[in-house]
Parts: C-alpha cells; structure tokens; sequence
C-alpha cells in the first residue's frame, strides 16, 4: 500500500491554548458541538494506532517527537461522531506544536474508539497544510440545513446518543399501548416536528416498523423535556 507523503516542519509554529482549554479534558466530555469542524489535539490509543496501520502509516507516523494526533472533527450519519488524523503534534505546558501534516493518506477513528483520549479544540487558527483535507470532508458530509437546525437542538442532548448525536431516543405513542422507546435516526424537520427514521421494530404495536420515516415532538411537562412520537 502505498503511504501518504508526511509534510513535517517546526516551522508550522505552536499555538496557545486558552486557560480553558488547558483543562484536562477527554473527548467523551465536551459538548459535540465543540469538536465537529473543529481542529483539535488529541493524545493516541489503539484505536489511533490501528487506524495508522490500517492506512499504511504505521512505523512512519507519528514521530518520536509526536505526543497526539491533529484531527478534525465531523459527524458521519451511520458512525456518529469521527475524527479524521490530520498530522501528528505536540502538547507540552499548554502549548500544541503541529508537527507533521497527512497529506494524501486518509485515517479516521470514531468517538466511540477515542473517548478516553485527552483532546485540546484549537481557538481556530487556520493552518495551510489541512486546509484541502479539511475542505474535503466539509464537502463530503454537508448535510441539509434543516437537520443541522436539528442538531443545535440542544434542548433534545439529554435524549442523544453519545457518540451518534444524529440518533435520538424517542418514546412512541399510541392509545391502548404503553410507551416505548426506540432509537430515531433524525433527518431533517417538518415545520415544528422533527423528521427521522425509526432503527428497529417497536415491540408494540404502533402501525410502523423499523425503516419507516415518522415525526416526534419536544414535549415540556414540569420541566422536563421528552422527545414523543404520537400515532
């Protein structure tokens, strides 16, 4: 296989992080929102590891002078939130050096794999050398503006799946059936209702199966919030 070319210069500079974000921090913590389109330090796992060897990296990359990975955050509809590895870097008393850039070789890891990794979101310095990947995956995993609305719904977070925000459990009603909840794939929205799809069949009987599209809404009752889809 053949492997990526590795841009490496010291001359990509450090950055500063805020006080804030010197906080030890592991990418299970933060608001998603935080790290999606975002460029972050992140130390290595396994699943890095795996990730290098599995795009032919591993032994050229990262460095003996790499402490983490660059990556850059978004979220793929079936996967959830991943992060692709931009370039290796290094964190020392808060400041982040990049190190070396991924120029035509892709690797990505999951949330999911990299929830115990300590991550640093960038303040959003832009650097040259990502630019085209970062470019690309903007472009690949666009999604339509009414589910991004869906996504900044942070009024629904309590009811996401952690490492899947896209995925929303949402109890199902219906007269003479008790409640039950099922995990809704969100697409989009239809005026004040949210649109998705539904991941299994109910064990109820509700009139619809696993694979069929329905709407829910966001039902307040003191102080709660509840995510209902009526039939």
């Amino acid at each position: 296989m053949e492997t990526g070319r590795l841009f490496a210069g010291r001359g990509a500079g450090g950055m500063k992080m805020s006080e804030d974000e010197q906080i030890e921090i592991k990418v299970r913590d933060p608001d998603f929102r935080e790290m999606i389109y975002r460029t972050c330090f992140m130390t290595i796992n396994g699943a890095v590891f795996s990730a290098l060897m599995e795009a032919g990296l591993r032994g050229l990359f990262p460095g003996e002078d790499e402490n983490g990975v660059i990556v850059y955050g978004y979220i793929d509809p079936v996967k959830g939130i991943c992060f692709e590895i931009l370039g290796g870097g290094r964190e020392q008393n808060g400041m982040v050096s990049v190190l070396s850039a991924l120029q035509e070789t892709s690797a990505s890891v999951t949330k999911e794999s990299v929830n115990d990794c300590r991550i640093i979101p960038f303040a959003g310095e832009k650097i040259p050398a990502f630019q085209k990947k970062m470019e690309t995956i903007r472009a690949m995993y666009a999604c339509p503006r009414d589910l991004a609305k869906v996504r900044e719904m942070d009024i629904i977070d309590e009811w996401r799946h952690a490492d899947i925000p896209d995925r929303v459990l949402v109890y199902l009603m219906r007269d003479g059936e008790l409640p039950e909840p099922c995990w809704v794939l969100t697409t989009g929205l239809n005026g004040r209702k949210i649109k998705g799809r539904l991941l299994r069949d109910p064990r109820g009987d509700f009139g619809v199966r696993g694979g069929d599209d329905i709407e829910f809404s966001i039902h307040r009752e003191d102080g709660d919030v509840i995510c209902v889809a009526q039939f």
